[in-house]
């Protein structure tokens, strides 16, 4: 809701001399007010959806990223290079000096 609307809002209801807690009369006001209602639902509804995204992102990379290893694994004879070099991954990933 913009700030001038807010401000024309309180000036309505001094000059109809209505307190603070008097329900809105106005068509004009009330549509107004539920209009900004739906476009705050509206964005509110898209960051969910963008934080679900992002989540389900993430853990599909992870799965790519696992496969991706899983497949190397497989491909190769000798794989203790492989082993050492995830170990070495997850060691710094996890175990880093901050």
């Amino acid at each position: 809701m913009n700030l001038w609307f807010v401000l024309v809002l309180i000036d309505y209801k001094k000059i109809m001399g209505a307190t603070e807690d008097a329900p809105i009369e106005s068509r004009m006001v009330s549509r107004s007010v539920e209009s900004a209602q739906k476009n705050v639902l509206k964005v509110i509804t898209m960051m969910h959806v963008n934080k679900y995204f992002n989540t389900m992102m993430y853990y599909v990379n992870n799965v790519k990223s696992c496969m991706l290893k899983r497949n190397e694994v497989l491909e190769n004879e000798v794989v203790t290079d492989i082993v050492y070099e995830m170990i070495d991954e997850a060691v710094e990933k996890n175990y880093s000096i901050r």
